[in-house]
């Protein structure tokens, strides 16, 4: 039985609001509970992590580097992530995606 799975994103948020439960720390910067780098992060997640987290994430194009190996891939093609983070943004310079619900804890 899924009772809230009726309900879109901002009702669930409002939901957990009212009721104060804190969300998991990761929903401050993805649509969804995951690894931080998860392979499958959109474009601006990526951006928006290696932003909290830069020294983790130059760790993780270091370890590129030095593979020689990247963990996206476009068109059968490697991607680096420093190239995947650039993608943050379309063609108008808007969010390629969606803006995630913004959480602070207090």
């Amino acid at each position: 039985m899924r009772p809230i799975h009726h309900l879109d994103a901002s009702a669930v948020w409002e939901l957990m609001r009212l009721a104060n439960i804190v969300p998991h720390p990761c929903y401050q910067y993805v649509s969804r509970c995951s690894c931080k780098f998860c392979i499958y992060l959109s474009p601006q997640e990526m951006k928006t992590v290696s932003e909290m987290y830069p020294e983790e994430f130059q760790e993780l194009v270091r370890m590129e580097e030095s593979f020689g190996h990247t963990m996206r891939f476009e068109k059968k093609e490697p991607l680096p992530l420093l190239d995947f983070i650039k993608k943050a943004n379309d063609e108008n310079g808007q969010l390629a995606l969606f803006e995630l619900p913004v959480w602070h804890e207090e």
